[in-house]
């Protein structure tokens, strides 16, 4: 309930938390999606006591249109950036600009959107499964463990952040909570191979937020770098490393004796 209320509250500040429900709905946490929901009314309506409800609902059909705004064309009453806005590094954006210098209608991005969140989701899940590991499965009462739930949070924050319709390089510190996931496994884990892979990943997503240096007469390739949502292309590179190394660990050491992630 403590995790729905964060959910709910943070949602009035930037609606990507909301992700959140759908992830507790499906590990079947209905008090912390109920929670979340509620929270997030409650949080929503209560500026109308100081401003007004009036007020409150024209400031609620602003938003409301500042989301529309964000994949149509039609005018808002707020500005509000497009979905294609040349600061984003989402993998939505890059999408939505491929398709769009390809004179292709919006509907055809978001079919290409939710067809690229469905692979990356299957390829998750078939990892986890190789390992022997259950990803976003209703937890057991002999079997939940926090390691699983870890790599899960880890996904979900990504999915969230490189999904979303406006993510900037800024935007980017969320990942210090996937980087937590990440050095507690590669901490954990003895084999050397997995912690190339882990330190890798970890060095490229810096690298990746980092470069090319625009000082050194590289500005168009950083460009087409941000264009291209290459930060986080990377960044998929890092979770995909981060679930396979760390449901391997699961694996291998068995349900009866899990890893401990936690740092």
């Amino acid at each position: 309930m403590l995790a729905g209320l964060a959910v709910g509250a943070s949602a009035n500040v930037k609606y990507l938390t909301l992700i959140c429900v759908p992830y507790f709905l499906v590990k079947r946490n209905y008090k912390a999606a109920f929670t979340a929901i509620l929270a997030f009314l409650c949080f929503l309506l209560l500026p109308g006591i100081e401003v007004g409800y009036e007020k409150l609902g024209h400031y609620l059909a602003s938003s409301v249109g500042g989301l529309r705004r964000l994949i149509a064309t039609a005018p808002a009453p707020i500005h509000v950036f497009h979905v294609t806005w040349d600061r984003s590094i989402s993998l939505t954006s890059s999408v939505f600009r491929v398709t769009q210098s390809a004179a292709l209608p919006d509907s055809a991005a978001v079919i290409l959107v939710l067809l690229l969140f469905g692979g990356i989701m299957t390829a998750i899940v078939s990892i986890g499964r190789r390992h022997g590991v259950s990803l976003f499965r209703p937890p057991q009462p002999k079997t939940e463990c926090d390691p699983v739930t870890h790599i899960e949070w880890a996904v979900v924050i990504f999915f969230a952040v490189a999904f979303s319709p406006q993510s900037t390089a800024r935007h980017m510190i969320l990942l210090l909570l996937i980087y937590t996931v990440a050095i507690a496994i590669f901490l954990n884990h003895t084999a050397t191979t997995s912690r190339i892979l882990l330190g890798g990943a970890l060095a490229l997503v810096v690298a990746a937020l980092s470069l090319p240096f625009s000082i050194i007469g590289l500005a168009h390739q950083r460009t087409n770098w941000r264009a291209f949502g290459g930060a986080s292309w990377c960044v998929l590179i890092l979770v995909l490393v981060t679930v396979w190394t760390g449901t391997r660990s699961i694996g291998d050491k068995g349900q009866n004796k899990m890893p401990d992630f936690r740092p």
